[in-house]
């Protein structure tokens, strides 16, 4: 009877150590997903930053030719127009690649996080795996 008794606890224990590690694992494979989506929405804003960047290059190479074109027509006004487009454009491409760079290192830190998070689910679920196979051992035990 006393056996029985120990039996029956431990059985127990088994089954709230598998419902808790259960539970502990989907909560990390939603965290991991999470940080999944968190990874992508970084991604996606690097990706505009790179576009951003490339238009301000497109940018700055059309002032350059713009500048030529005002230079080899000889019209001051005009060369100091396109002096100062050149250079805003110019500026606007050093923001803009500063940005990307930026917003590159962030999509690559938001990956690793979602990496360790899903090293983080893998182990609750392997975990909660060997918690339901004692469960089943202790069962089987009771038998």
């Amino acid at each position: 009877l006393q056996a029985q008794r120990e039996l029956e606890a431990l059985s127990k224990q088994a089954e709230e150590a598998a419902a808790k590690s259960n539970e502990e694992a989907k909560l990390a494979e939603a965290e991991a997903a999470k940080q999944r989506a968190e990874a992508d929405a970084a991604l996606a804003a690097a990706n505009r930053e790179s576009a951003e960047a490339a238009q301000a290059m497109v940018k700055v190479q059309q002032a350059e030719r713009e500048l030529a074109l005002a230079q080899a027509a000889g019209d001051a006004a005009c060369i100091e127009a396109a002096e100062r487009t050149h250079r805003l454009a110019q500026e606007t491409l050093a923001r803009e690649k500063a940005e990307a760079v930026a917003a590159e290192a962030v999509a690559r830190q938001e990956q690793l996080e979602a990496e360790m998070a899903a090293v983080v689910a893998s182990k609750e679920r392997a975990e909660a795996q060997a918690d339901a196979a004692q469960l089943k051992a202790v069962q089987t035990e009771e038998m």
